[in-house]
């Protein structure tokens, strides 16, 4: 018999989501990538289908829900079978691992064991070249659907798989859809233009891919091509009923056509109202409109603007972001509405990303500062704040803040102002930043 470390040292070497260390760089929040996994599973253009409902079931063995992992691997299956009749062993393979794991977990290490073997059956066990290629292109789907802070390895997936599947359209949307993520993530122009002439080659071989469309219109808006974007938005939303291309399409056009925004994030909540990203978005369009609004407007668009954000957080409550947004809103309520957000979210601060610990700080020091003018205790949080050694505009914004406290300071307390000066001069001289942080996937 078979004992309990010897199966996880078999389970170990398997290639599926438990095995793929979907945590780094950054800490993986399943409940945030189970609504966006929905939107993709729905919409994804590619036959990886199936390899995402076996993501699903990862996830949702994570939060512990297990009937919903083991149903999640039959949808696979039955997709499995539908997109390819004579097989696919790569995806197989995914969703056979994914079942031992879940059973190992689970405690039922008989089916644990069972499904291992199946994984080991004669059809699926001569590790080919282009067996090899179909894993690697599943593990970067995959790597991309938990996070696009994950391009890195997404885009040396895609990449071992294109040098075996040269041809390949579907492998070569996926390298595409990486190199964005990486323009995203890096501030390496190089990558920019890769993104671009790859995204620029899909879609012009496959007009159905909208989301291609909008990756490409969001890196053309950034070098001000206006005409093009708006080619690009049109031909992505016409019948469009994916709700994530809608909602990157209602954000680029914010600027230009508010309206059209608009509706297009109202037609995104129809079509996934259980989506928190689309309402977060609708929550900060309100927002930005209600800044620039007057008399009676300005209030409702107050409103329907906390009334998005809130609607968010029910459908995300572990999102950082989006309560802190909620926050601010309510400071023009009712100050003590904001400050009760900002102290729970301290008492679960140390589970929290730094990123999301810094944007606590800044938040919360920013309140102290001009609600409360509790200017000593705002310093604190500021420098809390800037201490945290990842580049970020929530870093950046601290560091601006306490150079005000600095100025107000000055008259009333020279040496507090001295002492916060002295704080930044020896942050930037002993503390190393690490420059390669990108966007948290939430903060969209």
């Amino acid at each position: 018999m078979t004992s309990d470390g010897q199966l996880r040292d078999r389970l170990q070497a398997l290639q599926c989501h438990f095995t793929w260390d979907l945590d780094a760089p950054s800490q993986l929040k399943p409940e945030h990538v189970l609504q966006c996994l929905a939107v993709d599973i729905q919409h994804t253009p590619h036959h990886n289908q199936a390899t995402l409902l076996a993501l699903r079931a990862f996830l949702c063995q994570r939060l512990g829900r297990y009937a919903d992992a083991l149903q999640s691997l039959r949808d696979a299956e039955e997709q499995l079978r539908q997109d390819f009749p004579d097989g696919s062993p790569g995806q197989a393979l995914l969703i056979y691992g994914n079942y031992a794991w879940v059973h190992y977990h689970l405690g039922t290490l008989d089916d644990a064991t069972r499904y291992l073997e199946r994984t080991q059956a004669a059809p699926l066990a001569p590790v080919s070249t282009a067996l090899a290629a179909e894993i690697s292109a599943q593990k970067g789907w995959s790597l991309l659907a938990v996070g696009l802070s994950h391009w890195k390895r997404a885009r040396q997936c895609f990449e071992e798989a294109l040098a075996q599947d040269p041809g390949s359209r579907e492998l070569r949307a996926g390298l595409a859809s990486a190199l964005y993520a990486a323009s995203i993530h890096s501030s390496d122009p190089g990558l920019k233009g890769e993104a671009m002439r790859q995204l620029e080659e899909v879609v012009q071989q496959q007009p159905e891919n909208r989301r291609a469309k909008v990756f490409l219109a969001c890196l053309l808006d950034q070098e001000e091509q206006q005409e093009r974007v708006e080619a690009l938005i049109t031909a992505a939303v016409e019948s469009c009923c994916d709700a994530e291309v809608l909602r990157i399409a209602a954000k680029l056009l914010q600027q230009h056509n508010l309206e059209r925004s608009t509706r297009l994030l109202q037609q995104a909540v129809r079509e996934a109202p259980d989506y928190h990203l689309v309402h977060q978005t609708m929550g900060r369009s309100l927002t930005k409109q209600w800044y620039q609004a007057r008399g009676e407007r300005k209030e409702q668009l107050l409103q329907a603007a906390i009334s998005a954000m809130k609607k968010a957080v029910i459908r995300n409550p572990g999102s950082v972001f989006i309560k802190l947004q909620l926050a601010e809103l309510y400071r023009e309520r009712d100050p003590s509405w904001e400050e009760q957000i900002y102290l729970e979210l301290e008492r679960e601060a140390l589970g929290f990303s730094l990123r999301c610990r810094q944007a606590l700080c800044l938040s919360y020091g920013k309140f102290l500062m001009y609600k409360r003018k509790a200017l000593q205790q705002a310093a604190k949080k500021l420098q809390d704040g800037y201490a945290i050694p990842i580049a970020t505009p929530e870093r950046m914004q601290c560091c601006q803040k306490l150079n005000k406290l600095i100025q107000w300071l000055n008259e009333s307390d020279p040496s507090k102002a001295k002492a916060i000066e002295h704080f930044i001069q020896e942050m930037d001289s002993v503390v190393a930043v690490d420059n390669a942080v990108g966007l948290e996937e939430e903060d969209e």
